[in-house]
């Protein structure tokens, strides 16, 4: 993976073009922010988490679906 070169597009400095000639997005998130601190058992809990509650959701929605 190559490192990118931030070109800004405009003054905000958000947007910049990387050295593949992408536009890539820069985020602004403290929730983000956090998360980079993490440590990968923590991510990885995070994950499993998230995947249990789209797929319980999913069930629920499947259920109600069936007559």
């Amino acid at each position: 993976m190559t490192e990118s070169k931030n070109v800004p597009l405009e003054s905000s400095g958000k947007r910049y073009i990387d050295e593949g000639g992408n536009i890539r997005f820069r985020i602004s998130n403290p929730k983000l922010e956090k998360m980079e601190k993490l440590t990968e058992e923590e991510i990885g809990e995070l994950f499993n988490s998230a995947i249990t509650s789209i797929v319980a959701k999913a069930v629920e929605q499947f259920k109600n679906d069936i007559p």
